[in-house]
């Protein structure tokens, strides 16, 4: 269905259409200069505080009430570190206006740095709850009739919440966010003109650090009784979110060591502890083990691990001196890092050869015979069909491969079992060191290998571009 129209017509035409859902008719109106005017077609949206919108603006978009026409509002529920992937990443990288690859890299980083710099919160280039709670105000309610303030600031934090709905004729309840609520007070106005309204209004102290949703909703007496009603809870008419720091003055946490192995076998899991001085009563802790791949087009790079313990364990997958950096993060946005060596012995002594034959084609819609020279794999075709070689988990980068001009590959690696990616390559299957792999496509097929001390091990691979 088309959702614009372009009129060029220098005649003014006016046409009602009824539609089941009560929108206004189209209105279609000409250029006295000849130039297009865009017109939208007479649907419309229900918005979450049950009223009706029709489409508007230059791309024919249903806008509720709070909303920016074009402006995407990205909802995040975890916290957000360079090196790591995902949905909420690319919602990120779509409100500033970055490439959307779902890859948290350097460029997306500046722009969160930006973005707290404007926002006055500390420009470390980590999403917290601080930063999450800068969102949520700049997205705005779903309802501009609910509003609260102050939204930000140190507990105990006393806010103040005032609603104003579009009649008198309910009640409202309010849910703080922090498993507390109430039925909203009103307040009682005295005007000269119809229609007067009377806004409904709600106090409460927010006591811990956090940031918190504020919901504002009809009130259904039966709801709030014990046995409660069995009828569905009114959706929200508004939201606002409120961001509650610990009001420390300490400053940045403190990393006061790291207790854990510095030396580990090949395949051996290694777990370490950060000890952290610090008082906001929130913490979280983020690691790079070192042992990431640091090309972001590499497949399957794997992100900086995020919990809220201090305590990590971890498996390396090759041998090595490894840099885990260890970070915490506190309730104000404030992080500190911290880094130990880790020395990774081979778990098999010595090493094995890893070689074989990488086939790339057709290149051409017709093959003939004797080849044309044009149709043959260039340098640049087999740079960008490397072979990405992983750990035995098929997530552990170890290294990239590139075969030369002849379509022959080498590599010395240490003995163990290794998964094999075929870059701008899916689908890889096949046994007995022959396999066949399909240009682009979606399936992720990986190719087993073990690699044996001392010898060598022989896997030709054939990708078939799908050129016909």
């Amino acid at each position: 269905m088309m959702k614009r129209w372009v009129i060029t017509s220098a005649l003014s035409l006016v046409v009602a259409l009824p539609i089941a859902v009560s929108a206004v008719a189209s209105l279609q109106a000409s250029s006295s200069v000849g130039l297009p005017i865009i017109a939208c077609t007479a649907d419309a949206m229900q918005c979450p505080d049950g009223t009706w919108v029709g489409r508007t603006g230059p791309n024919c978009e249903f806008i509720c009430g709070g909303q920016t026409p074009g402006k995407i509002c990205p909802k995040f529920a975890r916290t957000l570190v360079r090196g790591m992937r995902g949905d909420d990443v690319a919602q990120l990288q779509a409100y500033f206006g970055v490439s959307q690859t779902g890859f948290f890299g350097p460029l997306t980083q500046q722009a969160l740095v930006q973005f707290q710099l404007q926002e006055g919160i500390s420009p470390i280039g980590i999403l917290g709850p601080l930063t999450r709670g800068a969102f949520a105000r700049r997205c705005g309610t779903i309802s501009q009739n609910f509003s609260a303030s102050p939204t930000f600031g140190s507990a105990p934090l006393s806010v103040n919440f005032n609603y104003v709905p579009s009649d008198d004729s309910a009640q409202y309840h309010i849910e703080f966010g922090d498993g507390q609520g109430q039925l909203m007070s009103v307040q009682q106005i005295y005007c000269i003109r119809a229609p007067c309204i009377s806004p409904s209004l709600a106090s409460h102290t927010y006591t811990s650090s956090g940031t918190y949703t504020a919901s504002v909703s009809r009130y259904i007496a039966c709801l709030y009784t014990n046995p409660r009603c069995m009828i569905v809870q009114p959706p929200p008419l508004g939201r606002v979110t409120i961001t509650v720091t610990n009001g420390s003055t300490a400053g940045a946490p403190s990393i006061s060591g790291i207790d854990g192995p510095t030396l580990i076998t090949l395949g051996q899991q290694g777990t370490w502890s950060v000890r952290v001085s610090d008082s906001s009563g929130y913490l979280s802790y983020s690691v790079r083990w070192g042992d990431e791949p640091q090309q972001i087009y590499a497949p399957t790079a794997s992100a900086g691990a995020i919990q809220s313990t201090g305590t990590f364990t971890h498996t390396y997958s090759s041998p090595g001196t490894f840099q885990p950096t260890f970070t915490v993060t506190n309730g104000n946005g404030q992080s500190a890092s911290a880094s130990v060596s880790v020395y990774v012995e081979g778990g098999t002594s010595g090493t094995g050869i890893l070689t074989g034959h990488l086939s790339i084609g057709p290149l051409c819609p017709v093959e003939t015979y004797p080849p044309d020279p044009n149709c043959r794999p260039s340098a640049g075709v087999y740079a960008s069909h490397r072979i990405f070689v992983y750990g035995a988990n098929g997530t552990t980068y170890v290294t990239a491969i590139t075969a030369d001009i002849d379509g022959n590959y080498y590599a010395s690696l240490p003995g163990g079992s290794y998964q094999l990616r075929i870059e701008n390559a899916g689908g890889c299957s096949g046994s007995g060191g022959q396999y066949s792999c399909y240009g682009l496509s979606s399936a992720q097929g990986m190719i087993p290998v073990a690699i044996v001390a001392g010898s060598s091990t022989i896997i030709n691979i054939s990708v078939d571009t799908g050129i016909r």
